[in-house]
C-alpha cells in the first residue's frame, strides 16, 4: 500500500515579462489559500539583448540574427531552469507538494524556426520576444514534472472568485493580506499570479 501524502498542495503562479518574471507560490492549509513564497527572477544578463527579435536584430542579416537569438535562448533557458529549481529547493519538502505551474497563455502556439517568417508578420514580431521567456519557464517547469496550466490575465480574478465562491471584494481582501504577509512589492501582477495559482489549486 502506498504511503499517504500528508503534505499541503501548492502551485506556482507566474507573471512573465521580457527579461524577468514574478513567481508567486500559493499553498492550501486547512482548506484555505496561503502565500508560501514570492520572488522576482531576472532571466537575462545585461550583456545580452532582452528583446532580440523586436529591437536588436532588425538590422542584422538573418544568419547573424538567428545566431544572437540562439545565444539569448540558451541563456534564458538556463536561467529559467535555475530559477525554478532554486524555488522548489527553498520550499520545505515535508510541508509542501508543488504539482502545478500556472502561467499566462502564450500569444501563439510556437515560434517559427525561421526569423524571416517572423519578420514578415508585425504581430508575430511583437510577440516573439515574450515567447523566449514563456517557453523557457514552461520548459523549466516541465523538467520538474509540474502540470502547466495557462491563464488569461483579463479574467483570472473573476474566475478565481467563482472558484472560491467569493465576491470580488472578498478576493481582494485575500490578495491584499498576501501582500501584507510577504511585504512590498505586491502589485497587480503579483495578485494575478496568486489568483491563477488559487484557481489551479481549487479546480
Amino acid at each position: 500500500m502506498a504511503e499517504e501524502d500528508y503534505r499541503h498542495p501548492a502551485a506556482i503562479g507566474v507573471s512573465d515579462h521580457n527579461g524577468w518574471a514574478e513567481l508567486v507560490t500559493i499553498g492550501v492549509e486547512v482548506g484555505e489559500p496561503t502565500i508560501v513564497d514570492r520572488r522576482h527572477v531576472e532571466l537575462i544578463t545585461d550583456s545580452l539583448p532582452a528583446q532580440p527579435y523586436h529591437l536588436d536584430t532588425l538590422e542584422l542579416p538573418a544568419s547573424e540574427a538567428e545566431a544572437l537569438i540562439q545565444q539569448v535562448r540558451q541563456h534564458v533557458n538556463a536561467r529559467a531552469r535555475e530559477a525554478v529549481s532554486e524555488l522548489l529547493a527553498s520550499l520545505d519538502p515535508d510541508m509542501w507538494r508543488v504539482d502545478i505551474f500556472t502561467i499566462r497563455e502564450a500569444p501563439m502556439d510556437a515560434l517559427p524556426d525561421s526569423i524571416e517568417t517572423i519578420r514578415k508578420s508585425q504581430s508575430m514580431l511583437y510577440a516573439a520576444d515574450g515567447m523566449i521567456y514563456h517557453d523557457a519557464l514552461v520548459a523549466a517547469a516541465a523538467e520538474h514534472n509540474l502540470e502547466i496550466v495557462g491563464y488569461h490575465k483579463n479574467d483570472v480574478l473573476t474566475i478565481c472568485c467563482d472558484r472560491l465562491e467569493c465576491s470580488a471584494d472578498e478576493l481582494e481582501e485575500i490578495l491584499l493580506q498576501f501582500g501584507k504577509d510577504v511585504g512590498s512589492p505586491w502589485q497587480k501582477e503579483h495578485q494575478m499570479a496568486a489568483a491563477a495559482a488559487i484557481d489551479a489549486l481549487y479546480r
